[in-house]
Formats: C-alpha cells, sequence, structure tokens
C-alpha cells in the first residue's frame, strides 16, 4: 500500500513545496494514527495540531476516493 501511495504524495509535496516549503516539514513530524482497513486509510490528528501553514499549503485536505490506490483517504482532527 505504501508503495502505492508514495508516487501520489511525492508529486502533491513537490507541488505543495512551492507556495509553503516549511508546511511539509511541519506536515511529516505530526504524532497522530494511521488507521488502515480494507477499504480505508484514516489520520486522525489531534486538534491542537492544526496548523496556519498546513492548511494554506491545503496539506490538511481530505482526498477522499483515490481510485489508484482503490482506497478513501481521510484527515480527521480530534
Amino acid at each position: 500500500w505504501v508503495r502505492r501511495l508514495r508516487p501520489f504524495l511525492a508529486r502533491l509535496l513537490v507541488q505543495l513545496l512551492s507556495r509553503e516549503g516549511n508546511a511539509v516539514a511541519t506536515l511529516l513530524h505530526q504524532p497522530g494514527t494511521l488507521y488502515v482497513s480494507r477499504t480505508h486509510v484514516d489520520l486522525v490528528l489531534p486538534v491542537e495540531q492544526i496548523s496556519v501553514a498546513i492548511r494554506r499549503a491545503g496539506l490538511d485536505q481530505t482526498p477522499g476516493w483515490r481510485p489508484e490506490f482503490g482506497y478513501i483517504i481521510t484527515i480527521h482532527f480530534e
């Protein structure tokens, strides 16, 4: 699963780096929980982890159904 997701994330991060380079490092260093089921990938982060830079870069948006990966991908803040 990670092998299939990596190219998508790499393209997304390259595009977003040009706008908010610091947001990528901030996003990648956040504590959270990743749940993977047969149909879903859910990333759950504490609400305190919301960052203006990440929001501006659009890195916290839920991608939803990704047919190329066969999963529904969501990001939750609790």
